[in-house]
Formats: structure tokens, sequence, C-alpha cells
């Protein structure tokens, strides 16, 4: 007789319960991005520190005439500087890892470096 009272019982508090809300982004773009430096081999970004617990910043790029991408290159909180790249046009990607979780992915188009 226990048995069919329970049920119900469970039914009804699961019913009732509130749904999982989905979990803030704890993991944003880095912010500001801008350019702080180029030349005809070398640019340099800067951005805003995005204050979150330990961040990791990404950055690559896509070189346009052979639409090779770099590896993900590890960045200060502050910046990266890509040197000795040959003259071609260039999208420029930045990203932020906090640990298993990853920021949206911001980019920098149409660079012109030569």
């Amino acid at each position: 007789m226990k048995k069919v009272f329970l049920l119900p019982l469970l039914l009804l508090v699961f019913a009732f319960s509130e749904p999982e809300k989905a979990s803030p982004l704890t993991c944003p773009s880095p912010a500001n991005v801008h350019i702080a430096f180029q030349s005809s081999d070398a640019i340099a970004f800067d951005w805003d520190d995005c204050g979150c617990t330990a961040p990791v910043y990404k950055v690559y790029y896509v070189r346009h005439s052979d639409n090779y991408q770099s590896p993900a290159y590890t960045a200060t909180a502050s910046g990266y500087t890509f040197t000795n790249l040959p003259a071609d046009t260039y999208d420029f990607y930045f990203y932020t890892t906090c640990g298993d979780t990853t920021s949206g992915v911001i980019g920098n188009e149409e660079i012109i470096l030569g």
C-alpha cells in the first residue's frame, strides 16, 4: 500500500520542480580588441582583460591567398603580436578559454600586410 501512495507523491514533487536554468556565460570573449601596431610583416593586437578566473586567451589567423589557418597561439592577458608574416590579406581571430568553457570567437577581418 505504501508503494501506491509514494508514486503519486513523487510525480507531484517533480511536476512542480523548477526547471534547470541555463548557466550564464562564464567565459567572455576578449573585449575591445584593437590593432596596437602594424608594419609590413607584423601586427600586434591589444584587448581588455576579461577579469574572469584563470582565462587563457587564444589567437589565430587565416591567410587569404592559400586559406592557411595558423594554430591557435596562447596570448597574454593584454594582447599578442604576430611577426614574420608574408605580405597577404589576413583574418585574425580571438577567443578565451576558462577551464572547460570556451567563449565565442571574434575576429578582425581582411587586414592587409606587406
